[in-house]
């Protein structure tokens, strides 16, 4: 690490710095931005599920590798349970803003907030 610091110039260090500030700045513009959801949607081979994110309630959906459990709860909503092998849908968390996914890939699930109108921002990466 000191023999980076002793390459770096004067002007490498202002440059890096104002790099790091400006993707802080974005990340945090676009962690705010967005509104709030007013329904889940949730997607199978089956068919499209709307349920509401005022009421708390369990849901639980039939995909090709079993059953997949939504929770509904506190205006968010998350997968909580999922026969997929890595369970990369369950850590990614409850979702509450409009545009915002959990996609099961394997099992074939997608839970979406959707809102009164589309959100301004696409997407985003991370």
């Amino acid at each position: 690490m000191k023999r980076i610091l002793k390459i770096l110039t004067r002007c490498d260090r202002i440059l890096i710095s104002g790099l790091l500030c400006g993707s802080l700045a974005g990340f945090l513009v676009l962690n705010r931005s967005g509104q709030e959801g007013t329904a889940a949607v949730i997607t199978t081979s089956e068919g499209e599920i709307r349920k509401s994110l005022h009421e708390n309630r369990e849901i639980s959906v039939h995909g090709p590798l079993g059953e997949t459990h939504v929770v509904i709860h506190d205006h968010r909503v998350r997968i909580v349970s999922s026969p997929c092998p890595n369970k990369i849908c369950v850590h990614m968390g409850a979702i509450h803003r409009a545009g915002e996914m959990v996609v099961c890939v394997p099992n074939r699930v997608v839970v979406r907030v959707t809102g009164t109108e589309d959100s301004a921002i696409d997407a985003t990466t991370m």
